[in-house]
Parts: C-alpha cells; structure tokens; sequence
C-alpha cells in the first residue's frame, strides 16, 4: 500500500514530537522548575534540528499543553517549562555511611 505525502509527513512530526518531548521531558527532569534548554534537549537526544520540523512540534506540543512558558535566550536559544508529563527528579545521591 502506497500512504500519501501528507500523511508520511504527518506521521513523521507526530514522531518526531513525541521523540522531542522525551528529551524536553529527560532535561526537565534535572531542573527544580520543570525547564529544558530547546538546543540542548535536541543535542543530547541526538535528534536533527532542522527548524520547520522543529518548529512544528513545539506548535504542535504547546497546542497539547505539554509545555509551556517559552522564553527567548540572548544566546538564540530557547527555555521552555515541561508542564503535562511527568517529569521525575533524579535521585540525589545518599552518604555512604549512614551516620551522615
């Protein structure tokens, strides 16, 4: 079965935002404010960043309330807030000796 343009296109940003709210979601985790650097979330997942496709999953994961609080960086980049998916603290680590 051939799937037309559109709907390859379609199915490649619905992924392609899912991948991205993993990384968003992997950064936030290590943030006491739930926040991901855009730039760094792409670098560390390894993911491209080409910008239309990059652009259209933020629209598309700030549409679904999965983040938020989109803020400009003077370096180009961009700081946004993970708010809908559960976002889980990194463990801290404990003293070896349990005296303290």
């Amino acid at each position: 079965m051939i799937v037309p343009t559109d709907e390859r296109d379609e199915s490649a940003d619905t992924e392609f935002a899912a991948l991205l709210m993993r990384a968003l979601t992997d950064m936030a985790g290590r943030s006491k404010r739930r926040q991901a650097d855009l730039t760094a979330a792409l670098h560390g997942a390894g993911l491209p960043a080409e910008p239309g496709q990059v652009r259209a999953a933020l629209r598309t994961l700030l549409a679904q309330g999965r983040i938020a609080d989109l803020v400009p960086l003077s370096d180009g980049g961009l700081l946004l807030t993970v708010t809908a998916e559960r976002v889980v603290q990194r463990p801290q680590w404990l003293p070896l000796s349990e005296d303290g």
